[in-house]
């Protein structure tokens, strides 16, 4: 059953009215992995690019694997991923995940080197070599499933960069 809507031009409550919004539309412009406030509450959410560091210092032993964690404070959707050039091309990226969710299409099995710190030549911007990944909110982590190709153990740090909302 439908709900009659007040309409503010008319002043009257209405089943249909040209004036008020069409709900698919506004379905359609809210992202959907973003935080939805229950009806009549109002709060401005303020997003802003930001990033997220991982780090596991001489953790990472010699042809052995490890999973490294970061926990946003905030609700956060990774756009970029950042790999220290030096350390980059002794670790492939396996997979990465956001709580209990796996990102990507498919299995990876990718050199870190590809997560280069430079700028697409072309445009001069960073790129956004992540796609569309979740957002993950307070509460979840972001986990990276790495393996260090080196004999020696090594130490592996990144950056993720994303648009933080709070």
């Amino acid at each position: 059953m439908e709900k009659k809507k007040w309409c503010e031009v008319c002043k009257f409550l209405t089943y249909n009215c040209k004036h008020l919004p069409d709900e698919s539309d506004a379905a359609r412009e809210l992202e959907p992995s973003f935080v939805m406030l229950p009806e009549g509450q109002k709060r401005v959410l303020q997003r802003r690019e930001t990033f997220l560091g991982f780090c596991a210092e001489d953790s990472v032993p010699g042809n052995g694997s490890i999973i490294v964690e970061a926990s946003p404070q905030i609700f956060f959707r990774p756009h970029r991923l950042v790999v220290n050039p030096d350390v980059a091309s002794d670790f492939r990226l396996f997979g990465i995940r956001c709580g209990n969710m796996y990102q990507g299409a498919g299995n990876m099995n990718v050199s870190c080197a590809i997560f280069m710190p430079h700028p697409d030549p072309e445009k001069f911007e960073p790129i956004k070599n992540l796609g569309q990944c979740d957002t993950c909110t307070p509460g979840m982590s972001i986990f990276l499933n790495l393996h260090n190709r080196n004999p020696s153990c090594r130490s592996f740090d990144a950056l993720m960069y994303g648009e933080g909302v709070w």
